[in-house]
């Protein structure tokens, strides 16, 4: 073969081809966009409707769908937990006997819905936060690179949440130790009052004045408990000069009893 006709055809056979419109790669044309932007360029054939449809209405219905079943999961998880609080609300014998004291049955109550109250706190962060992580990988965002860019402020933002890190800890170990349960009438120092309701970071106590106080569960140092199974008042009662003292007393010991 001549050797110039050997060079035209290899040329020949190199020189790119410019595609047609029907063989334009699906994959070019929508990228990461997903199933919507194929779906219409299958319909269409229209590159621009396809890339326009799914960037408007793929990455806000994606955004949607994971808001929605985060907060479905949320409400069934919260709903289990609750119930399983008030199941686990009975103490039992160290021999598996129901314990029928009133006082030790209401105890057991107490320290289950304290119990439940910071699992449904906990639980609603996890499940947002997850939820949350999504939406950046959804919107393009790299988590992997947001955390590894996250290493040089670790030191500084760690300082600031050593205080929540303290709340939380705080708190799971007032609940371990049974220092004090929704119900209870205590005295932290800066308030007395009746514990409402325990969070990841606060408790929350209404004062006899019906003031609503959210303490930091770091800022309680101490605990003075006055509803925890023994409890002692003095009561002044006055009584006529004219009453049989023994009859008074026996009144009075009845009425305690």
């Amino acid at each position: 073969m001549n050797p110039e006709a050997a060079i035209t055809v290899l040329a020949a056979q190199e020189e790119p081809t410019e595609p047609t419109d029907g063989d334009i790669d699906i994959d070019v044309v929508c990228g990461k966009q997903g199933g919507l932007c194929e779906t219409l360029y299958e319909w269409t054939d229209n590159e621009l409707l396809a890339e326009t449809t799914s960037l408007i209405l793929g990455t806000p219905l994606k955004i949607i769908l994971i808001i929605a079943i985060a907060m479905i999961l949320n409400r069934f998880l919260r709903r289990g937990i609750r119930r399983f609080s008030d199941r686990i609300g009975t103490v039992t014998a160290e021999h598996g006997e129901v314990v029928v004291d009133e006082r030790s049955i209401e105890r057991a109550e107490q320290r289950a819905a304290s119990t439940g109250s910071l699992l449904r706190s906990l639980t609603s962060a996890l499940i947002y936060g997850g939820a949350v992580l999504m939406i950046l990988e959804t919107v393009g965002i790299s988590v992997v690179a947001l955390v590894a860019g996250a290493g040089v402020l670790s030191l500084a933002v760690g300082f600031g949440a050593q205080s929540l890190v303290e709340d939380l800890l705080r708190g799971v170990f007032m609940l371990i130790e049974d220092q004090f349960a929704i119900g209870d009438r205590i005295d932290v120092g800066v308030v007395n009052g009746v514990v409402e309701r325990i969070t990841l970071r606060t408790t929350v106590i209404r004062d006899p004045q019906g003031t609503l106080w959210h303490v930091p569960n770091s800022e309680i140092n101490r605990v003075a408990n006055e509803a925890q199974l023994i409890s002692r008042a003095t009561i002044q009662i006055g009584v006529s000069y004219a009453a049989d003292l023994d009859e008074t007393m026996a009144v009075l010991q009845a009425a305690a009893d």
